[in-house]
């Protein structure tokens, strides 16, 4: 070997990953049915003074309901916190 030649050691192995985008499919499509086309957080610049004030501001867009004007269901302010 001559000695300009670097010497590679190989630790472990990358694996494929499982399923992937086709395992995720099902989720995706119950996203699509529950959201629609209204996204989970408003388009926009949003500010916040904290990190913990943008997080809860996040869970509680991401959290709303659709249809404002529906009866909640006898559940849904378990879920929500409320």
């Amino acid at each position: 070997m001559e000695p300009t030649a670097q010497r590679v050691k190989i630790v472990g192995h990358r694996r494929q990953p499982s399923g992937g985008l086709v395992a995720a499919a099902p989720l995706l499509e119950l996203v699509v049915r529950l959201r629609g086309n209204k996204p989970f957080l408003p388009k926009g610049v949003h500010r916040f003074t904290t990190h913990e004030e943008s997080n809860a501001w996040s869970m509680r867009m991401m959290a709303r309901r659709l249809n404002p004007d529906l009866p909640r269901s006898p559940t849904s302010s378990h879920f929500a916190g409320t």
